[in-house]
C-alpha cells in the first residue's frame, strides 16, 4: 500500500516535467484581442437590453402572443377548432397579430431577427389556415413552427428573458 502511495506521489511530482503544452495559457496579443472581442460583446447586449427596456408595450405585445400560442395548442390538442380560431383569429389583421408585428418591427434591428419575424408572421398564417380547414397534422406542424420562429426571435432580441411562458 505505501508502495502505491509513493508511486503515486512521483507521478505526481514527476507530470509537469513531462514537457505537456501549457493549455489555456494566451499571448498577450491574443488576450488583447480577446478582451477586445468580449468587451465589443457585452456591449452590445447592454445595448439591446436598454432598447428592450424601453420598449414595455412591445414586451407586452409579444408576451400576448405567447399565451394566445399557448390557449391555442391547448385546443388543437382537444382537437377544438373552433377555440383554436376564436384565439387566432381569421386572419393576420387580428388585433394581437398586428400589435406583435409591430413589436417585432420596432424591436428587431438586424436582419437575422427580420427573418425570424418573417418566419413567425408566415407560420402564423399557416396556422390561421390549417386550423380554419380542421386539418389536425397541419395545424400541429403550422404551431410548432410559430412557437419556434417566436422563440428563435425573442433570444435573437434578447426579449426571452422577459417573457413567461415561453
Amino acid at each position: 500500500m505505501s508502495l502505491s502511495l509513493s508511486c503515486v506521489t512521483l507521478a505526481g511530482l514527476a507530470f509537469p516535467l513531462v514537457g505537456f503544452p501549457a493549455f489555456g495559457i494566451l499571448e498577450p496579443d491574443d488576450d488583447v484581442e480577446l478582451m477586445e472581442k468580449f468587451k465589443a460583446d457585452r456591449k452590445k447586449r447592454l445595448g439591446q437590453q436598454d432598447k428592450i427596456n424601453t420598449l414595455k408595450n412591445e414586451a407586452a405585445y409579444v408576451q400576448e402572443a405567447v399565451y394566445k400560442l399557448s390557449e391555442v395548442g391547448q385546443a388543437i390538442e382537444k382537437n377544438d377548432f373552433t377555440r383554436a380560431i376564436g384565439v387566432l383569429g381569421k386572419s393576420l389583421d387580428t388585433k394581437w397579430i398586428v400589435d406583435v408585428k409591430e413589436a417585432f418591427l420596432k424591436v428587431s434591428s438586424d436582419p437575422e431577427q427580420k427573418s425570424k419575424a418573417e418566419t413567425f408572421t408566415a407560420s402564423l398564417d399557416s396556422l390561421i389556415s390549417a386550423v380554419s380547414k380542421k386539418n389536425l397534422d397541419l395545424s400541429k406542424s403550422a404551431f410548432v413552427s410559430s412557437a419556434d420562429a417566436l422563440e428563435d426571435w425573442s433570444a435573437l432580441t434578447g426579449l426571452s428573458e422577459q417573457l413567461k411562458g415561453l
